[in-house]
């Protein structure tokens, strides 16, 4: 049986209020739908999108609503909700692989890199596959790596955005403050699907900030979960800074670390990136 689609236009500024059937059909003087020889499907219009459906009613004249709301738009609003809970910093909020800026070979390459990395997430997830973006000031790193964050999110998993200060301080206020415990603190950033582990300085930690890191790198290596460290080290000086337990459980499952050895971007950028195994 042939199926008749009868689309209900909203009147100019209603937005996505839908029309019923019988509403469209008495406007323009057409018979009720109880006289309808088949089935059809009720329509409403989102501005962003056009048309989309939200009921059916089959040859019996049994109606099956389905969900109310534009359901790209809906996707939208999850994935806004969700880039919200992963705390970019605001200067890279809308950083993204389609919005990187490319201007020498070497970010060429980390960009490539880095997509690889992102594309499917799916096989990062099962590997636990980690990624180091290293550099000095200024090359790019955080931008990448949210940029990689923003694509993991939009194929439906979680990512969070800390710095090493951020994490050092979250610590010391569960201490002060008892509002929740170290225990407590340690399972919610191990929850996110990826994390990342930003502004890692070459300074030497202390013994116990080693502890602290290692600690949370040790817990979301045994959930294979993986993690984006970023920082303005070599790999040597990434020893000193989290310890060698710490980087040996980073370069579990394949992981990669970038060298980013251009320029600054807020200068000028004529070095090349070096990809190697940790």
């Amino acid at each position: 049986m042939a199926h008749s689609e009868f689309i209900a236009t909203p009147p100019s500024g209603r937005g996505n209020k839908p029309m019923s059937v019988a509403s469209l059909l008495r406007s323009v003087d057409a018979p009720s739908p109880d006289d309808l020889p088949g089935p059809y499907s009720e329509i409403a219009f989102c501005e962003a999108h056009g048309a989309y459906m939200i009921s059916t009613v089959d040859e019996h004249h049994v109606r099956r609503a389905r969900p109310a709301y534009c359901a790209r738009c809906e996707r939208q609003r999850q994935l806004e909700k969700k880039l919200a809970r992963a705390a970019f910093p605001a200067r890279f909020r809308e950083a993204s692989f389609r919005n990187y800026d490319v201007t020498c070979e070497g970010e060429a390459d980390a960009l490539a890199a880095a997509r690889e990395y992102a594309q499917p997430f799916k096989a990062t997830l099962r590997d636990g596959r980690n990624l180091l973006l290293l550099g000095s000031n200024g090359t790019g790193k955080t931008r990448l790596a949210c940029s990689v964050a923003r694509e993991v999110i939009a194929q439906g998993y979680t990512a969070l955005y800390i710095t090493v200060r951020d994490f050092l301080g979250m610590v010391s206020s569960v201490w002060d403050q008892k509002s929740m415990t170290e225990e407590a603190l340690f399972a919610t950033l191990t929850e996110p699907d990826l994390l990342i582990l930003d502004e890692v300085g070459p300074t030497r930690s202390s013994e116990h900030e080693r502890v602290l890191l290692n600690d949370l790198i040790d817990r979301r290596s045994r959930e294979l979960k993986p993690m984006i460290v970023a920082g303005n080290v070599k790999v040597r000086e990434l020893r000193d800074r989290i310890g060698e337990r710490a980087l040996d459980r980073l370069r579990e499952g394949g992981s990669k670390a970038i060298q980013f050895r251009w320029g600054s971007r807020r200068t000028s950028r004529k070095h090349d990136s070096e990809q190697f195994s940790i």
